[in-house]
């Protein structure tokens, strides 16, 4: 899956803030079924990890998007990567620099 790399681009070439968070608004959690819960911190990475858009995770990397960035759930991109199963985006993050062993409010690593 790809999502709209091309419309990302130009979003980034226009300026936008790539490690934006969400405080309001569609994030993981409405994705995930969970209502309102897991939209505090979402950044774009987060949501297109979760997503698995591989494309749009590479172009965020590439506007340097910081890998490592926590959710109000203290979740990296790297932990929603290694929830969904793709290596692909797992090795992806590490390349980029995320912390195996950062831990999310609960302790978990993205490698447990």
């Amino acid at each position: 899956m790809d999502g709209d790399s091309a419309m990302v681009e130009k979003l980034i070439s226009a300026g936008a803030e790539v490690d934006a968070a969400n405080k309001n608004g569609c994030g993981w959690g409405q994705l995930c079924g969970f209502g309102d819960r897991g939209d505090g911190g979402s950044t774009a990475l987060h949501l297109a990890t979760l997503l698995r858009h591989n494309a749009v995770v590479e172009k965020l990397i590439s506007a340097r998007a910081k890998v490592d960035v926590a959710d109000e759930y203290s979740n990296t991109a790297l932990h929603f990567a290694a929830a969904t199963g793709d290596t692909a985006l797992v090795q992806q993050l590490i390349s980029a620099g995320a912390k195996v062993g950062a831990a999310d409010r609960n302790g978990e690593t993205p490698l447990l």
